[in-house]
């Protein structure tokens, strides 16, 4: 009981991070998305 009171704090940890991460790519991959969007539409001048 002990030992998984004490792995909680750290598999927390981990999911964040994992989390941040996908999180992350998400967001570079709208960014990338959008820029290409962006970047494909016809432009004034």
């Amino acid at each position: 009981m002990c030992g998984t009171l004490d792995y909680l704090p750290h598999a927390m940890d981990e999911f964040q991070c994992c989390w941040q991460a996908v999180y992350s790519a998400v967001w570079l991959l709208q960014c990338c998305c959008l820029w290409s969007y962006w970047d494909s539409q016809p432009k004034n001048g």
